[in-house]
């Protein structure tokens, strides 16, 4: 046998062990056993202006918010939408959110004022309260000093039920 057929029999051995683990890795993921979004923390987001401080599902089908007002002026929260999604469902509820403000609660009541802080609750959900679940929250705002223009800003939240 020559020195560059062993040579290359040696590489394509390996060759054919490297293709069937990524064949096996494949099927793994594609069928669900592993599941990179499993190790994921949870996490909270919106556009510019407003910033999610605190979140977390704090009981079975209820998620927490704290926002926070990033702009340099006073913003009136005029209306809150959400969904809950999960894999193999989603939920949009019909009621209004909840905005504390010491012990008021209420959207479009009380001013925000820069840097302060306010908690929305949000109760829907998966049945499970093991699953993890993506809330997609839109805020619509008014400026205090320019109060005739509504504003909206996004966001999203992935969140396990604990």
């Amino acid at each position: 046998m020559k020195r560059g057929q062993s040579a290359f029999e040696f590489l394509t051995t390996y060759g054919w062990m490297i293709l069937v683990v990524m064949v096996c890795i494949g099927v793994l993921f594609q069928f669900g056993i592993i599941n990179p979004k499993a190790w994921k923390s949870d996490s909270c987001w919106f556009d510019s202006g407003i910033t999610c401080l605190e979140y977390g599902a704090t009981a079975p089908n209820t998620a927490t918010l704290v926002i926070a007002n990033d702009f340099r002026e006073d913003i009136t929260v005029t209306d809150v939408k959400y969904t809950y999604s999960w894999k193999g469902g989603s939920c949009t509820p019909p009621d209004k959110v909840c905005i504390m403000s010491g012990n008021l609660c209420g959207v479009g009541t009380t001013p925000i004022t820069p840097g302060s802080k306010r908690k929305i609750t949000m109760a829907c959900g998966p049945p499970n309260p093991a699953k993890k679940f993506d809330v997609n929250v839109q805020i619509t705002y008014r400026k205090t000093d320019f109060g005739k223009y509504d504003k909206i800003v996004e966001g999203k939240a992935e969140l396990t039920m604990r």
